[in-house]
This record gives C-alpha cells, sequence and structure tokens, in this order.
C-alpha cells in the first residue's frame, strides 16, 4: 500500500535517500542492520534502521559513504536498495501570533534507514553494505517474510495501452486531481493544509496531486540553498570572503557587517526556528571586530555584547538563554553595530546547551546548494506521503528545483553540463 500512495514515477521512493547533516568522519567501522516488523504485505513498505559507528562530512553523497541493503528474494533475485540519512522531528501546531504554524523540533541524531516494497512472496533475506575510503564492510544477515496483500501494486504505464496507466496487478489506473504545487508555511498551502486538501479530495473521489518539493527557498525544496541570510528573488546577502591570512588560505565565506552606528543585519532563516520553552540555549560562533568597532547579538530582544580579543583574528563568542514558559519561536535575531566600522560572523550556531541537534543550519554560509538535502524539507515530504497513503492519493513528485540546474545544461558538451547529470544522479537515487 506504501508504494502506491508514492509512485507515478518510479524515482518517487528513491528519494528517501535524502539527507542534512555536515559532520566528521570518526573512523571505527561496524555496521548492523534491524527492520521494524518480521512480516510485509507484498507491495507495502517495510523500513530498516542501519547502526554505524561512523559519521561524515557529506553522509548523502555516494562517492563518499555508499552505504545499501543487499535482498535476495526468493526467486533468488538480488536488488540493491539504497539506504538514507534520517532526522526525526517533533511536530506540533503551535499559535505563531497570526496563525497556526507547523512546529518542528530536532530529536537526537540523526540515523540511517533503507525503505522497501517487495514484489515477491515468500522469506527474503538482506544484509547491509558499507562501502567507503576504508573499503567494504558487509553487516549480518536478517530476514522477513512478504505476504499477500490488498494491494495492487505500483503504478506504471500499461503494457497494453500505453496510453494509460495501470497498477502491478494489472487493473486501470485513471488519474483524477489537481496540481497542488506549493506547500510551506509561507505558502497557502502548508504541511498540516496539504493534509486536510488531501481528506476533501479523497472524500470527493479524487486519487492524484502533483506535488512541488523543489520551490527553492519559498517552499518545500529538498535541494535548494535556504539560507538566513537572504532570499532567493533578491539575493543580495552580506557574505564576504573570510578577510586575512585565513581568507587567503581558503575560499570560506563569512558575513560582514559594515557602517554607521545602528547598522544591523538579521539572522532570518527560511524555516522558522522552533525552541522549546523552559529551556536553555547556547548561541555560539565566531568574530572578528574591526579596531573602532563595537558590536552586539540581540535575540528575541535581548541584547548582549560580543567579546572580541583584539589582539587575534577571530575570537569565539558564546551566549546562553533560557526561553519562557510560552516560547516556542525564535522571533528575532539579529547583529548591529554600536560604533561606525566593520565586523565580520561566522560559524554561527544554536543548540540546546545540553543537546547535539543544530536549529540554525540555514545560517551555514558555506554549505553549497547543490549536492547537499534540506532534512527539515525531507521531513515534511515524509508527512505529504504518509497523509497521501491515509487518503489514497497518488503523488507525482517534482525533485529537480530548476533554477540550479538550467544554467549548467546549456551545452551538453560541456564540464557544466556533466556536474548537472552526477548531480541529478545522486538527488534521484
Amino acid at each position: 500500500m506504501f508504494t502506491e500512495m508514492l509512485c507515478l514515477v518510479s524515482i518517487c521512493l528513491g528519494f528517501f535517500i535524502t539527507c542534512f547533516f555536515s559532520q566528521e568522519f570518526i573512523g571505527k567501522e561496524q555496521v548492523e542492520v534491524k527492520s521494524n516488523i518480521e512480516k510485509v504485505g507484498e507491495y507495502e513498505k517495510i523500513e530498516f534502521q542501519i547502526n554505524l559507528d561512523t559519521v561524515y562530512s557529506n553522509p548523502f553523497d555516494p562517492d563518499e559513504v555508499d552505504l545499501s541493503l543487499d535482498i535476495k528474494s526468493p526467486s533468488g533475485r538480488i536488488i540493491n536498495v539504497p539506504a538514507f540519512c534520517y532526522q526525526y522531528y517533533e511536530r506540533k501546531n503551535i499559535d505563531k501570533g497570526v496563525r497556526t504554524a507547523d512546529w518542528l523540533y530536532p530529536i537526537g541524531k540523526p540515523i540511517w534507514k533503507a525503505r522497501y516494497a517487495p514484489s515477491e512472496i515468500g522469506r527474503h533475506f538482506c544484509s547491509a553494505k558499507l562501502k567507503d575510503r576504508h573499503g567494504i564492510i558487509q553487516s549480518d544477515i536478517v530476514s522477513f517474510d512478504c505476504i499477500v496483500s490488498q494491494s495492487k501494486g505500483f503504478v506504471r504505464i500499461s503494457k497494453t495501452n500505453p496510453c494509460f496507466f495501470e497498477f502491478s496487478n494489472g487493473s486501470i489506473f485513471f488519474p483524477i486531481g489537481q496540481n497542488l504545487a506549493f506547500i510551506g508555511e509561507t505558502q497557502y498551502v502548508s504541511v498540516r493544509k496539504a493534509e486536510e486538501i488531501f481528506k476533501k479530495m479523497s472524500d470527493n473521489g479524487a486519487n492524484f496531486a502533483r506535488i512541488w518539493a523543489c520551490c527553492e527557498d519559498w517552499a518545500m525544496a529538498i535541494e535548494a540553498r535556504k539560507s538566513a541570510w537572504g532570499r532567493s528573488w533578491y539575493w543580495n546577502p552580506s557574505m564576504v570572503q573570510v578577510p586575512g591570512r585565513i581568507g587567503y588560505l581558503t575560499d570560506y565565506k563569512c558575513i560582514q557587517i559594515t557602517g554607521e552606528e545602528g547598522t544591523e543585519v538579521n539572522v532570518s532563516p527560511c524555516h522558522p526556528i522552533a525552541l522549546r520553552p523552559d529551556t536553555n540555549y547556547m548561541v555560539s560562533g565566531s568574530a572578528r571586530i574591526g579596531a573602532d568597532a563595537d558590536l552586539s547579538l540581540e535575540i528575541n530582544n535581548t541584547k548582549t555584547k560580543i567579546i572580541h580579543d583584539k589582539n587575534k583574528e577571530w575570537t569565539d563568542f558564546k551566549y546562553e538563554f533560557v526561553t519562557s514558559p510560552n516560547e516556542w519561536w525564535l522571533d528575532n535575531m539579529r547583529f548591529v553595530l554600536n560604533k561606525k566600522g566593520i565586523a565580520w560572523i561566522e560559524d554561527l550556531s544554536i543548540k540546546e546547551a545540553s543537546g547535539e541537534a543544530e536549529l540554525l543550519w540555514e545560517a551555514d554560509v558555506n554549505r553549497p546548494a547543490m549536492g547537499y538535502y534540506n532534512q527539515l524539507d525531507c521531513f515534511m515530504l515524509d508527512k505529504i506521503l504518509e497523509s497521501a497513503e491515509e487518503n489514497s492519493i497518488y503523488l507525482q513528485l517534482c525533485l529537480l528545483t530548476r533554477d540550479l540546474y538550467m544554467d549548467l545544461l546549456k551545452d551538453d558538451n560541456s564540464p557544466e553540463y556533466q556536474k548537472a547529470i552526477n548531480y541529478a544522479k545522486k538527488l534521484l537515487r
């Protein structure tokens, strides 16, 4: 049943490779796989958790870490299923002043998963395979049974008449629905609204919707630059190359604040930053402040001065704050010059004082737009898929963000063209 809800095209299930976490490689090499159930209906979802003792600087790049399942079907066929990083979020509907918004808060560390929908009845055997720069490691073998279900299977082009769609069992699928398109907290259709729409569509006989997961920073987008420092429709952030010798040796960028007293730079993520009430948070980063300048950080209308060691190029700073009993959101955050001058900021972060989950991932100015997948958007799409399944709505997913690729595709003999092809293959994987 699960895969019926995912597919009008075969790439839909492959979406789940998406993940977002930039971490350093640790070095132990162990892999273990566990399934959430022992029996699964034909064409229905079984989910595996794969435990690793390694983390990677780019865990969604199969050139760096290729983690997958090898599944042996009852007929002896071997199916390779890519795994993906996954970040769990706690979800609530919280009042945000003028409206109710989705409050999404990361829970724990990211984990590795794989999802599969079997098409053969009988016992299946599978093991996880990790391939990285250290070699190849295989887990122990686990098994599950595929049993008869009521599912009709995947949606595909009809084998008897290519003008029509059919299910795996040969019965006809006739799509009736609409282009739902853009989903996000700044759009008319949020995830919560989409769930309501699916219910109404199902109640009125509809069974199909087209969804965009490629909307840049104005709605749900798996692969797109989402920045706390600017927006795509007016992209003019205060990003510059890191000054001094560090900048000479690297291509790293930072945020520059320059001007008269009172000049400010706002930290404004595309996704509203969820906070827990009555919780200690740590804001951290690194600052370089000009000789005559003076810089403050303001969070939810509370202002604190950033202390900088004038004898150093860069000085790390930390600021701890506690949310009130009814404080669910980071409503405003900005850097303000208290005197005329110049200052630079890098590595800005917000985490729980005792936690590890990064809340301000959009502040990373060196995070590339292509090849990195927005984990919060992936979670949103997961919720949309679950709702579609519950309401028997079949989805056409638009996955490639147009403006990331168009300029690279002008000459099919160019290196830029091949670069786009490689990124697209990794996303569709």
